[in-house]
């Protein structure tokens, strides 16, 4: 997901509750509008970060800058008071809110059920995964391949736990950016860290993202169930659940036998990239009764093909992710599906509908329309959406793509 879509995602939601699962943290403590040492009204909001987090918070010089910087200073200015700061380690920020010191954290910090015994936590924002960094050339190709490598995480993050738990040899660092240079230096085999971090911090560095855990739909769920239940609204997460179930079942009842056209799913920064089979893509177009082109690909995130595979694929539909921003027709003039005028880019006005959050069916529904036309209207689709946006986040879509 881009920036541009951070921004939308803000907006919405300082008016709407967002079921995804990093958010900002604080005190459990209800008493929030006066300064307990003076019981006068507070003047500042007191918020601590690890600045190592990009794009959520990162140093501009000096300056924190990122996502969550912006979200914190529309806070501050709507409740009148000055953002302070306070630069710390990552696993300090929990206890220091609990010690009184700050009145909130932010630092990309993900809500676990141990971590809600000790703070509150705002209405999450973002849904995150976690993915292997690996240098290039390296052996290590997925996660069965850590067994017996040296992980550099975090410490006090989910990474640190994930990998512990699962019994791998761990060197944590306080920052992120010192785990990535215990990878670049060779100290360690490989980096596990949330996905969009990887994503701001390895390009440049020429470092290699894999992922951990395989983006599915039963991920999807548990991470709604961990969100209602921290949220105390598990019957509304039921609710929302067995409606993403119920559109998923019309539209396979919709599809029917129809045949099965052949669908490439091109990535967010190049038409070269493509989702395999353990990718969410592979599970929406199984959903929207189409069969992914690259089935064959063996990698566990975006996979670099070549202009003669996709050509050799000759998939019957091109289908551009939700943040692609550059024109196929120019790059495959010679694929059927060009020739054809069989190329769309998933809806990306609201949300990026092709990453597992909860209204990524509608990026199923909407495929569904474009591969099976006669038995999947566009209205329906467009019927999907707007019950699903007034029903969970309170406002019909003024357009749809």
């Amino acid at each position: 997901m881009n920036m541009k879509y951070f921004t939308k995602f803000l907006c919405l939601f300082l008016g709407a509750v967002m079921i995804l699962t990093m958010a900002a943290c604080g005190s459990k403590n209800t008493d929030t509008d006066t300064d307990t040492k003076t019981g006068s009204e507070k003047k500042q909001l007191v918020v601590a970060t690890s600045p190592d987090f990009p794009p959520f918070e990162s140093l501009d010089g000096s300056d924190i800058v990122g996502i969550e910087p912006k979200l914190m200073q529309a806070i501050a200015d709507k409740l009148g008071t000055e953002l302070v700061w306070e630069q710390v380690d990552f696993d300090s920020i929990i206890p220091g809110i609990q010690a009184g010191r700050y009145d909130a954290g932010v630092a990309g910090i993900s809500i676990t059920p141990d971590r809600l015994k000790n703070c509150d936590f705002s209405d999450p924002y973002f849904l995150a995964n976690q993915v292997i960094v690996v240098n290039p050339g390296s052996d290590i190709q997925s996660k069965a391949d850590l067994t017996g490598k040296t992980i550099a995480v975090q410490t006090g993050t989910t990474a640190e736990s994930y990998c512990t738990e699962n019994g791998y040899t761990v060197m944590a660092y306080q920052a992120n950016n010192d785990a990535c240079t215990a990878l670049t230096s060779g100290k360690v085999d490989a980096w596990v860290v949330d996905n969009e971090v990887a994503l701001a911090m390895a390009p440049e560095l020429g470092l290699t993202v894999l992922a951990v855990k395989p983006e599915d739909q039963d991920k999807l769920y548990d991470a709604i169930d961990l969100l209602a239940q921290a949220t105390n609204t598990v019957a509304r997460g039921e609710e929302l659940k067995s409606a993403i179930e119920d559109n998923l079942l019309s539209l396979h009842e919709a599809i029917g036998d129809a045949e099965a056209s052949t669908v490439y799913m091109a990535g967010n920064s190049s038409v070269l990239q493509t989702a395999g089979p353990a990718m969410y893509q592979n599970y929406m177009i199984e959903n929207a009764g189409g069969l992914n082109a690259a089935a064959s690909v063996e990698d566990t995130y975006w996979a670099e093909v070549s202009y003669e595979q996709v050509l050799d694929w000759d998939p019957d539909y091109i289908i551009l992710a939700s943040d692609a921003d550059y024109d196929v027709d120019s790059v495959l003039t010679d694929c059927t599906a060009v020739r054809e005028g069989h190329v769309y880019q998933l809806p990306h006005a609201i949300e990026a509908v092709d990453s597992p959050v909860p209204g990524s069916f509608l990026g199923s529904v909407y495929l569904g329309s474009v591969l099976h036309p006669e038995q999947v209207s566009e209205q329906f689709y467009h019927d999907c959406a707007d019950a699903f946006y007034t029903t969970y986040y309170g406002f019909t879509p003024a357009s749809y793509e």
